[in-house]
């Protein structure tokens, strides 16, 4: 069962004996040119544009914040390597 709330949350109730998970979605969209990206990459990429969709700030402090939030989440290695191959990528 799918309920959204006033607050444009969704909450889904996974099992009957189990309480309510209140989440949100974004929509997080990945370029085509990722095909052409090794695999330490495109995850990479993948979680920062998550940890944005988290994060929801935008410019420079974006940036920075969604770097933080890929290291709290365990990417630091994924993000250094990016940061490597991706010279735009500067935070």
């Amino acid at each position: 069962m799918t309920v959204i709330g006033r607050d444009r949350k969704k909450t889904v109730r996974t099992s009957p004996s189990l309480q309510y998970s209140t989440f949100q979605f974004g929509l997080v969209y990945l370029s085509p040119e990722l095909d052409k990206q090794d695999c330490k990459a495109i995850v990479a990429v993948a979680a920062h544009e998550v940890a944005h969709a988290e994060t929801r700030i935008v410019g420079d402090e974006g940036e920075r914040q969604a770097d933080a939030t890929m290291k709290d989440w365990g990417f630091g290695k994924e993000l250094d390597y990016l940061r490597a191959v991706n010279p735009r990528h500067r935070w």
